[in-house]
């Protein structure tokens, strides 16, 4: 099963969840991921830490907004130029794929929402568009 898959099947849960005192972005996020959708996440620092099913690690960080990051791993052959078209359709999506370095990592800006399921929304089309940019390698 895929991690988007899983965020979405599960995303319900957290519209069950009684009021309490509301926690700052990061951990509110860290509680959902971990507690409710069972994802491993590492917190360091700043940062959360999770991989997807297939292995990729990813970060997301809380600055006006989620900041997330993905590795692509195995995809080190792939040409820029590949990766320069795909971002064009990215963009859209506020998220770009970043070939400078050796690796290509997917980059993506998730606003603020005060509803916590619209942040789960737009983490599980992060991680969908961020596998179909993937499998166009393929």
């Amino acid at each position: 099963m895929n991690l988007s898959l899983e965020l979405h099947r599960r995303r319900s849960l957290c519209d069950n969840l009684p009021p309490s005192a509301p926690l700052e972005p990061l951990s509110a996020l860290q509680q959902c991921l971990a507690g409710d959708l069972r994802i491993a996440v590492r917190r360091q620092d700043d940062l959360l830490h999770l991989r997807t099913l297939d292995g990729d690690p990813c970060t997301l960080e809380y600055a006006d907004g989620y900041r997330i990051n993905r590795l692509l791993r195995g995809l080190e052959h792939v040409t820029a130029q590949h990766w320069q078209e795909l971002n064009l359709s990215l963009c859209r999506n506020y998220m770009s794929i970043d070939c400078r370095a050796t690796t290509p990592v997917v980059r993506g800006l998730i606003s603020a929402s005060l509803c916590q399921q619209q942040v789960l929304q737009d983490l599980t089309a992060f991680f969908n568009l961020s596998s179909a940019a993937k499998q166009t390698v393929y």
